[in-house]
């Protein structure tokens, strides 16, 4: 018997009473990234934040749950708990992203502060209301106003990745990126060039014993149940890190659960309009069937938990 298990906010995710192995990735057999670290480029350090971008060379791929994947969460979830979960990753279609860089991790404290510290910037949680959270014991999402960035309900060091982050306020740190580099153009990546990468561009290699998703990031299982510092796992072959886990990310896309039926295969940027954005990647209270490359989460742009950040992409004006 399955039940719902709010391992976000805003998100239904599926969790099994069958044994603890079934919490495996191997177990689950479902498609996740083998993270070598292989082939690697060269990253760039932006001077600014002290972010590193590599460069990501484009290509096309096929975008979304494929065959295998879908036939283990079917029997994970059943066939009806498979569609209303997961059934926004289908149909799968090819798409082709050209050249970007991206952000080696996800943005950290360091970073953000750097930010704040230069232009003044409040965020939406310092504003409205604070950010919610996910107090243990009570596990259950809770909105909480005292909470921020600057206080998650725990003690992060700089290395970590910034949370309690709205969309809007992932915008404002682009564009100060944007100012500082003519001619350079910074902003959240797209569903598509997020996956790609996660996918070591486009590539589907299925999890099994010999790779785990213990090596890839943090997650329900295996992580403090909080933010832990970026870098610490296994870089996929393009030399980034943290894709699978640590905290959910956000994209620039708006989200649609139909948004697959009518994506263009040419460097889609999905919907023109729409009252959500997307999130990908998972995040430390996340189970292995959420850290995924085709697994697809969503938020309104004024959400903002202590289980969500971001990292930037960026190409020439």
């Amino acid at each position: 018997m399955l039940k719902i298990l709010m391992s976000r906010p805003g998100c239904g995710c599926l969790v099994s009473e069958m044994k603890k192995k079934l919490l495996s990735a191997a177990a689950l057999g479902v498609a996740l990234l083998l993270a070598s670290g292989a082939g690697a480029v060269e990253p760039w350090r932006e001077g600014t934040s002290g972010l590193e971008f590599i460069n990501v060379a484009g290509g096309c791929y096929q975008m979304g749950q494929d065959e295998a994947e879908k036939a283990d969460l079917t029997m994970l979830a059943g066939e009806e708990g498979a569609r209303l979960a997961f059934g926004d990753e289908l149909p799968t279609h090819e798409v082709c992203v050209p050249d970007f860089n991206l952000g080696r991790h996800e943005v950290t404290v360091a970073a953000f502060s750097k930010f704040v510290e230069a232009t003044g910037y409040r965020t939406g949680a310092e504003i409205a209301g604070g950010c919610q959270e996910y107090p243990i014991p009570r596990y259950r999402w809770e909105e909480n106003p005292k909470r921020n960035w600057r206080e998650p309900g725990f003690t992060q060091k700089a290395d970590e990745p910034v949370v309690c982050l709205s969309w809007n306020d992932t915008r404002a740190f682009a564009d100060w990126l944007s100012k500082a580099n003519p001619g350079k153009a910074f902003r959240l990546p797209t569903e598509a060039e997020w996956e790609f990468a996660a996918r070591d561009r486009g590539r589907i290699k299925n999890f099994d014993t010999a790779f785990k998703l213990d090596d890839l990031g943090w997650h329900a299982v295996n992580s403090p149940r909080r933010t832990s510092p970026v870098g610490r796992k296994k870089a996929g072959e393009l030399g980034v890190f943290d894709l699978y886990g640590n905290v959910w990310e956000w994209v620039g896309d708006y989200y649609s659960r139909r948004a697959y039926g009518s994506s263009s295969k040419e460097n889609p940027t999905g919907p023109t309009q729409g009252d959500l954005r997307v999130l990908r990647g998972g995040g430390w209270n996340s189970f292995a069937w959420d850290c995924r490359a085709a697994k697809r989460d969503h938020a309104a742009a004024a959400h903002r938990d202590t289980n969500l950040g971001f990292r930037l992409v960026y190409t020439g004006k």
